[in-house]
């Protein structure tokens, strides 16, 4: 397995016998698992103490502690591990014991190894397809309120083409009206020239007269007809709307763009396929940084925060259709290209991109409109308490016990600060006080836990840690995507929510639509479609070959059916071959 993959999951084995141990793990991590030993129950327990594993498969009789006994307690800890059970002394009760713990398989002493093998093999494709149907169960739900609302949506806009209609019909009324009128008076007009012609008169009063009417009525008829025109223009949007696609999610809806002609040399500009687009999103993501800048400089100078224009700026990004997929590639590059460590990338370029991740791990939870707003806000403004600490803690690799104490007083420092705006912000001083607490209680400042904590601050906390470790700071390289995911899920799994580590696993670990990207192989390719079921492999186009010649025309790859082809960095512009260094 690659460094960059992540493991078709964990298990757990544990067995007094060393020799059918080691072979077990030898096996099963040369098919991609993730293996944790242990000859004891008590050693077993430690390890899932440290890990979230997905199956356990133990000995029944051992020192001290059963198999079973041992899987009632695992399970006690993580409902959701599987188990298989294997022993060479069945009894009926073990037999209704392990039923009664639910495990996948009971397997029974002597055995053969391709049995136990194919019985693992067997419960981890059920799990992952018990997770592939949990992410249906919530795209379907997702999906049946995207429903209700477009209803909703088709009802609203019915009546509005009634009432559109009802006025059509009183303007064709008044119309015939004036045509009836005008008619009236041609025929005066008619019966008056002929009196004329046969007296030889002529009748000046009453033709100017008959004019006259047939001028006005006419007019009439003019702004009548413009009238009934603007209706019909409304209806005619009406109707098209009705084609338009409801804006109830703002996750991109439309389809991955077919092969586009390549340029001579390749520039960010084939990321967004839109330039007029791409000049948007660059001028909101620099509108954001010149915001926390002078948020920083506010509450440096002991001003009030500007919160309303950060709700303005988030406000922009939803309505933008796919603004947070298009800023989230932003925000990955400008990650990559950071080098120095100072006040405007340890605090401006991070709390910008932390609220950019924010909103993308809230679409991965389903987040209300109102939900992401608040997401976005508070990632802009998290890191304000950072302005009342020391300047040269930015430019520090290594941090004394003065400077940590100094960094686990700006939560209090950023709260104190925002609650000076009122009542209608004390939301946002809560999650920007609460942002550092942890799942169990190692956070600051209070050591918070669960439920205490609220669920805004924890998803803005593991975002503030995946945008930390993406990013070169003195002292440490930093971690493409999935090797920061990997970071956090398997060292600081007990800190954060278990439904938003998966999240971040969908959202954050993969590699957006639109990103040049290089592959094991060496060829430079751009990310044309993602695949939620395997969020690292991805179906891209080949830009430049392993010898970094230019490719012209479609060649696409579906790393899925590629095991030997991976990812392996986020490609600069100055990387990409002809360009200058």
């Amino acid at each position: 397995m690659s460094d960059t993959e992540l493991p078709k999951g964990h298990i757990l084995l544990v067995d007094d016998s060393t020799g059918l141990l080691a072979a077990l793990s030898e096996f099963l991590s040369e098919e991609g698992y993730e293996v944790g030993a242990a000859e004891n129950p008590q050693k077993a327990l430690d390890l899932a103490e440290e890990k979230v594993f997905d199956l356990v498969v133990t000995d029944i009789r051992m020192p001290n502690m059963s198999g079973i006994e041992l899987v009632g307690r695992l399970k006690m800890a993580n409902p959701e591990i599987e188990a298989i059970l294997i022993t060479g002394f069945g009894s009926k009760e073990s037999i209704l014991d392990a039923l009664r713990l639910g495990v996948y398989d009971y397997i029974e002493k002597p055995f053969d190894i391709t049995e136990l093998l194919k019985s693992i093999v067997n419960c981890m494709e059920a799990v992952q397809l018990r997770l592939r149907v949990d992410h249906l169960v919530q795209n379907l739900d997702k999906n049946r309120r995207d429903l209700e609302q477009t209803i909703a949506d088709q009802a609203s806009e019915f009546g509005q083409r009634m009432q559109c209609f009802e006025q059509i019909e009183e303007i064709a009324r008044r119309i015939e009206d004036a045509v009836d009128s005008i008619q009236r008076s041609n025929e005066r007009i008619r019966i008056n020239l002929a009196s004329c012609k046969k007296q030889r008169h002529i009748y000046t009063s009453e033709v100017a007269q008959l004019v006259a009417t047939g001028s006005r009525e006419t007019k009439s008829i003019a702004r009548q007809v413009s009238n009934l025109e603007a209706i019909a223009g409304d209806v005619t949007d009406s109707v098209r709307a009705k084609h338009t696609p409801p804006k109830t999610s703002y996750r991109e809806k439309t389809p991955p763009p077919q092969s586009a002609p390549l340029p001579t040399t390749p520039t960010p500009g084939v990321r967004v396929e839109d330039p007029k687009k791409e000049a948007v999103v660059d001028g909101l993501y620099t509108e954001m940084q010149d915001f926390v800048e002078s948020l920083v400089a506010d509450a440096d100078a002991g001003t009030p925060a500007r919160i309303e224009t950060a709700q303005q700026l988030i406000e922009r990004v939803l309505h933008l259709g796919d603004g947070i997929e298009s800023l989230y590639r932003k925000a990955m590059y400008h990650a990559q290209e950071i080098g120095d460590w100072d006040l405007q990338s340890a605090v401006v370029t991070h709390s910008v991109n932390v609220a950019i991740y924010s909103m993308k791990l809230g679409l991965g939870l389903d987040a209300e409109p109102e939900k992401l707003a608040r997401l976005g806000i508070a990632g802009l403004v998290h890191d304000v308490g950072m302005a009342f600490l020391t300047p040269d803690l930015y430019t520090k690799d290594r941090f004394e016990k003065n400077d940590l104490k100094q960094l686990q007083e700006h939560p209090l420092k950023g709260a104190e600060y925002l609650l000076e705006k009122g009542e209608d912000w004390r939301w946002l001083a809560e999650i920007v006080l609460q942002e550092h607490e942890r799942e169990d209680g190692s956070g600051y400042p209070y050591g918070l836990q669960r439920n205490q904590i609220q669920k805004e601050a924890k998803i803005i906390g593991i975002v503030d840690t995946y945008e930390g470790i993406t990013r070169t700071r003195p002292g440490r390289r930093n971690l493409q995507p999935p090797e920061a995911v990997r970071e956090i899920t398997q060292t600081n799994r007990k800190k954060f929510e278990r439904s938003i580590l998966r999240a971040l696993l969908h959202e954050l670990s993969a590699f957006p639509i639109g990103t040049v990207v290089k592959l094991n192989s060496g060829a430079i390719v751009r990310v044309q479609e993602t695949d939620p079921v395997y969020p690292l492999r991805p179906i891209v186009q080949v830009l430049f070959d392993t010898e970094g010649r230019l490719v012209r025309g479609e060649k696409r790859i579906a790393l899925r059916d590629k095991p030997i082809l991976h990812i392996t960095s986020v490609v600069l512009d100055n990387e990409l071959p002809g360009n200058p260094r």
